[in-house]
């Protein structure tokens, strides 16, 4: 939201770049979980 990022931005350089790098992280966790599941699936179908 427009707040969140107000926040970030009024936080400071040093924080912006902290966030980002979570949220990086979070982004590859979230993408490797989802197509695992993902291949699940497709596998229980198959069967």
């Amino acid at each position: 939201s427009i707040y969140a990022l107000w926040l970030l931005y009024a936080a400071g350089l040093d924080l912006l770049l902290l966030s980002g790098v979570l949220y990086l992280v979070g982004l590859v966790i979230f993408s490797i979980s989802y197509f695992e599941h993902k291949k699940s699936l497709k596998q229980n179908q198959l069967n």
